[in-house]
């Protein structure tokens, strides 16, 4: 396994150190979720005839630990659940269980200085088909200010890797991602964003075709037999995401995403539409 850049322990050594002489504080936190997604090509296959789709219903709970480490720096570290039902495909169906840790540092006072946060997280993923179990790290860096009373820009780099019981399903990906929000009102916002990724891409297409170039498994997730294997890709995706505060704890939100994704000689294209309740205590 690769080891994560040398920029982000870096960062993290240097905003773990006191700058202040405020003690450190500690709070518990809780984030609960309940979302639903829909995707249009769960499999990522190439041609419409072979795509499968599905509804996901994806709870969430993520209970821990916020530090103030000095005015300037806070650490959150936290025991991440998560699953996955799917209304079809039911060898889809996961339960994930990690630990994500993030370290967030401001530059200046005031809600319009800027911040940067690194942040890592490993879990395992635990699904009814026994062949996608794997292991995923990841670890990343993320930088923020606020441009306007109403404008926020975030931008950031994500390095993952996963470690599957089958090889086919190994990955490695670099993501680089921005996105704005914008305050609509007081209890509204609009986020919008774009991501590009580029690493190891698993696909499937039908097992009666040719054999596609291996390693290669032949899989029936989908409730069908198919090929599936792994290649170098390139996905572009665009995001749009309203939020709507119902209380101080509660939220709503929809979202869509449109993915892109060339590879060597296919192109494939997902839409993923998306919904969630939110509760944090």
């Amino acid at each position: 396994m690769r080891r994560p850049p040398r920029v982000v322990l870096a960062f993290v050594v240097a905003a773990c150190v006191p700058c202040g002489a405020t003690a450190a504080r500690a709070e518990w936190l809780a984030d609960a979720e309940g979302g639903v997604v829909y995707e249009d090509n769960l499999n990522g296959a190439a041609k419409a005839r072979d795509q499968k789709s599905d509804l996901a219903f994806v709870p969430r709970l993520s209970v821990g630990h916020h530090v103030q480490l000095t005015d300037s720096t806070s650490l959150r570290l936290t025991a991440d659940l998560q699953g996955g039902v799917y209304t079809e495909f039911d060898r889809l169906d996961t339960v994930s269980s990690g630990l994500a840790l993030g370290v967030r540092r401001k530059f200046g006072l005031g809600a319009d200085a800027p911040w940067a946060r690194v942040f890592g997280s490993a879990a395992y993923l635990n699904y009814n088909d026994g062949v996608l179990d794997s292991s995923l790290v990841s670890v990343g860096l993320e930088l923020g200010k606020r441009l306007h009373q109403r404008f926020d820009l975030r931008a950031g780099y994500l390095y993952e890797v996963r470690d599957a019981n089958t090889p086919v399903f190994d990955l490695t990906a670099h993501t680089a991602f921005a996105n704005v929000s914008v305050a609509l009102t007081e209890a509204t916002e609009l986020i919008l964003g774009h991501a590009t990724r580029w690493g190891n891409f698993t696909v499937h297409r039908r097992a009666t075709t040719a054999e596609p170039p291996r390693p290669v498994r032949v899989v029936e997730t989908f409730d069908t037999p198919l090929f599936a294997f792994r290649i170098d890709a390139t996905t572009y995706q665009a995001s749009a995401t309203i939020s709507q505060a119902l209380t101080r704890d509660a939220a709503i939100s929809v979202g869509y995403d449109y993915q892109f994704t060339q590879g060597p000689r296919l192109t494939y294209t997902n839409n993923v539409f998306r919904g969630s309740f939110t509760y944090s205590y």
